[in-house]
């Protein structure tokens, strides 16, 4: 399963001028951390060779970080627009991927079966934009509004 997660917001800042005008942003902040791991019933070994297994599938996505690693901060190259007046919040998201398995453990676990899921991220997808506080559209959006647009905007 593939979804769209929120990793970076800024503080919201506002243009009040009626013609609208310029906005410049302050630094993002973290939001969601992601690293490229795995949980299993049958333990950290396991669950790494889970990972491994996922990665080595035909349809995995190429590119896909290795077990334990995480993004490279996020780096906006946007740093200032021009907006309409109103109170808007810049937001960075990123796809994860999640799959779940059960799968037979060999050995002394023999006829036990291990669960468990695997999570990762596209480390190519980090997608910045812009939001207007008083329209977010779609969930990333709706969440960034939430977390960091004063009450009323």
């Amino acid at each position: 399963m593939e979804t769209e997660t929120l990793t970076y917001v800024t503080p919201s800042a506002a243009v009040a001028a009626p013609e609208g005008g310029q906005l410049e942003y302050p630094a993002a902040l973290p939001v969601q951390p992601l690293t490229a791991t795995a949980a299993s019933s049958a333990g950290e070994a396991d669950a790494r060779r889970a990972y491994a297994a996922f990665l080595a599938q035909p349809t995995a996505r190429a590119g896909l970080p290795e077990f334990g690693k995480a993004p490279a901060p996020y780096q906006d190259s946007v740093k200032r627009v021009s907006v309409p007046p109103g109170q808007y919040v810049r937001y960075a998201s990123n796809r994860v991927i999640t799959s779940s398995f059960v799968r037979s453990c060999p050995g002394a676990a023999a006829g036990r079966d291990a669960v468990g899921t695997v999570t990762s991220f596209w480390p190519d997808f980090p997608l910045g934009g812009t939001v207007n506080c008083a329209d977010p559209q779609g969930a990333v959006q709706q969440q960034a509004a939430r977390l960091m647009c004063t009450t009323g905007a």
